[in-house]
């Protein structure tokens, strides 16, 4: 057992290391190359045009669920609204094309109106909880341990290199003192040619344009901080998957059931445990066609992509517990309604 265990886990892991740094250095390259400006630019103040605004960068940095948070933890860093980066960390998995494609590949032959149905569900749920979330949730301080995500600091010195900061800083000038009757030559004032230095990049920050060099060690850095910082969340989550995977398997357990309202249960909680990556889901899925309903196999196909044991690990260490719970409850339960839904009401069953 000790065996198929070690077999299963490795091939877990190797399945998703490689979108896992593809979502770590796309979260390095927001971090280095989009301003916090672009977003205020770009994404509406609706709540709803937002979320819609949080999916479709979800097909547009596409990203499997493996390698998705880095990247909606780096644009929440960027000042963008909770429910946008809800909504993009939820439909990317779902509407990105490699897993679009998969699931088309799995049931074009079996169960083709499941292909479109799972990408209309999937969006709606998206919008729906990032809405919710961002109306339970007003302030940064009611999500986040600490300042790991809230300040723009940096995370090797300590220092605020946003660009808003160091013209405060570099304005804050002394010689507009109490003392107005004085003449002002009789001051040195620095404030226009103070520069703000930072030891762990030794680069001067304000006006001054990053060399493109400094920008690629720069992101080469953001990249191994937060690929180091998922990975062990990754072991650990893929490590209780295989565990799980294997004893089911020994002992015979399955996943049948009559009652189909219970097959959904069944279903999100095997998804959940079983923490695939949402390319692969779809596989998984197709196996259980003629013994669970279409609802059950929907909503195993939207939840599945969105929260798992690894990526629950990892929000958990970033968010407060509380937020976490309450996250992973009202995805739970708007994506039981939505499949419940569109199963009875469209595929009939």
């Amino acid at each position: 057992m000790f065996k198929d265990i070690s077999v299963l886990f490795i091939s877990i892991i190797l399945e998703a290391l490689p979108f896992l740094l593809l979502g770590s250095l796309i979260s390095a390259f927001i971090q280095e190359y989009i301003s916090d400006d672009f977003f205020k630019k770009v994404i509406p103040k609706n709540p709803v045009l937002g979320s819609i605004v949080g999916v479709i960068l979800g097909f547009f940095i596409p990203a499997c669920d493996c390698a998705v948070i880095p990247i909606a933890l780096r644009l929440k860093k960027k000042k963008v609204p909770l429910n946008v980066c809800i909504s993009f960390m939820l439909a990317s998995p779902i509407i990105n094309p490699v897993a679009i494609l998969s699931v088309v590949y799995a049931f074009k032959s079996t169960m083709p109106e499941i292909i479109i149905w799972r990408l209309i569900g999937g969006v709606i749920v998206s919008i729906v909880v990032g809405i919710i979330m961002s109306i339970m949730y007003k302030k940064d301080e009611d999500i986040f341990y600490g300042n790991a995500v809230i300040e723009d600091g940096c995370s090797h010195c300590g220092h605020d290199h946003s660009h808003e900061s160091h013209k405060k800083e570099v304005h804050s000038c002394a010689c507009h003192s109490d003392d107005e009757s004085k003449n002002h030559d009789e001051h040195e004032c620095h404030c226009h040619s103070e520069e703000h230095e930072c030891g762990c990049h030794d680069e001067h920050h304000g006006e001054t344009k990053k060399t493109f060099a400094r920008r690629m060690l720069n992101v080469i850095d953001h990249t191994k901080a937060d690929f180091l910082d998922v990975i062990k969340y990754m072991i650990f989550g893929s490590l209780i998957t295989a565990t799980l995977q294997i004893l089911m398997a020994k002992f015979n357990i399955t996943l049948g059931s009559n009652n189909s309202i219970l097959q959904m249960i069944i279903m999100m909680a095997f998804a959940y445990i079983v923490s695939l990556c949402s390319t692969a889901d779809s596989f998984i899925a197709k196996t259980f066609i003629y013994e669970m309903s279409k609802s059950s196999i929907l909503a195993y196909l939207i939840f599945g992509p969105m929260i798992d044991i690894k990526n629950t690990l990892y929000l958990a260490e970033k968010c407060k517990k509380s937020f976490v719970t309450k996250f992973i409850i009202v995805l739970s339960l708007v994506t039981f309604v939505v499949s419940l839904i569109i199963g009875y009401k469209v595929l009939g069953g």
